[in-house]
């Protein structure tokens, strides 16, 4: 990967190296970063692209804490957005998904932003 041409593709996968350093961390020099992302919406009007990279990103980094704020929730769980993100569906996203379950809702709203959001 170091080797490869520093195209967006190539360069997309190098939080995944950055987490492999985290986690050879010493177990007394571990700590879980956080990492802001704030009016998410925003990439929506790139066509995914963006979207895309950053959710490349939370996925390869899973030793690490995301705060995703924006005006609607993240929809990476609807299977319907396959082939536009990389990573879709109830399964890959299990806490995302709107369904009914054992889990607490990982999404939380302080009041709706737009028209659709809960």
């Amino acid at each position: 990967m170091l080797e490869a041409e520093p195209s967006l593709e190539a360069l997309s996968f190098y939080p995944h190296l950055l987490a492999w350093e985290l986690h050879q961390l010493p177990d007394d020099k571990k700590t879980t970063p956080v990492i802001l992302l704030d009016t998410f919406e925003d990439t929506a009007d790139r066509h995914r692209d963006l979207e895309r990279l950053l959710q490349r990103l939370v996925w390869l980094m899973p030793n690490c804490f995301f705060v995703i704020s924006g005006r609607d929730r993240l929809q990476w769980a609807d299977p319907a957005l396959h082939g536009q993100l990389d990573y879709t569906g109830p399964t890959a996203w299990p806490r995302l998904a709107t369904a009914p379950g054992p889990l607490p809702p990982p999404q939380h709203s302080t009041r709706p932003h737009s028209r659709g959001s809960t």
